[in-house]
């Protein structure tokens, strides 16, 4: 039980020190070195709990949803939005994620797809659904969003909507290497949302 306490310590001490590291310098500048001294570790033991810098991604998107977006939520909903704000503040603050570390989300997607993460993955992509179903559970105490589809399904299709936003806005930054603007993409995005999250009228 100890044993697994120190371990989980450990990894979130490199989590933690690669997040800050990626954020300063970006991921293709910082090398596992730079993250075994941010951690206070030695570069063996960094390899025996990630055999690769990529490896960090997972855990790293993991540690934003716990650390961050989840919270930052929780104290949205308190000043009583509507549902759709609240999804456009989630996609806005999503978008601008990618723009200051396209390098991470790229390198992100790279590990995602990897059998031997399958079950990482999916944990993070929970998260989200997670959080989606929060949005909608709220939304529908406002009488805001339908309940004649199951809540897990429509968050299954906001989740959808979300990786066709993340590889948006990667794409545009590949093909003019420069920081475009998503909010139009977003504001159509919500006007998609919004119809379908309505009762259609008989």
């Amino acid at each position: 039980m100890l044993r697994e306490k120190n371990k989980q310590k450990v990894t979130e001490r490199i989590v933690a020190s690669a997040m800050e590291l990626f954020k300063a310098h970006g991921c293709e500048q910082t090398t596992m070195d730079d993250i075994a001294a941010k951690a206070e570790i030695s570069r063996a033991t960094l390899f025996n709990y990630f055999p690769s810098k990529d490896a960090l991604m997972i855990p790293w998107v993991q540690e934003i949803i716990d650390e961050f977006v989840r919270p930052g939520l929780n104290e949205y909903l308190a000043t009583q939005p509507t549902t759709i704000d609240t999804f456009r503040l989630l996609f806005t603050n999503m978008s601008k994620g990618v723009l200051e570390a396209p390098d991470l989300i790229r390198a992100f997607i790279n590990e995602a797809i990897k059998p031997k993460n399958k079950s990482e993955m999916e944990r993070t992509r929970t998260g989200m659904l997670e959080i989606f179903a929060q949005v909608l559970r709220y939304g529908q105490t406002r009488g805001e969003v339908r309940s004649d589809i199951p809540v897990e399904n429509m968050a299954a299709y906001i989740s959808a909507l979300q990786s066709g936003l993340l590889f948006h806005v990667l794409e545009s930054l590949l093909e003019t290497e420069q920081t475009e603007d998503p909010g139009e993409f977003i504001d159509q995005m919500m006007l998609f949302i919004g119809a379908g999250l309505t009762t259609p009228a008989k």
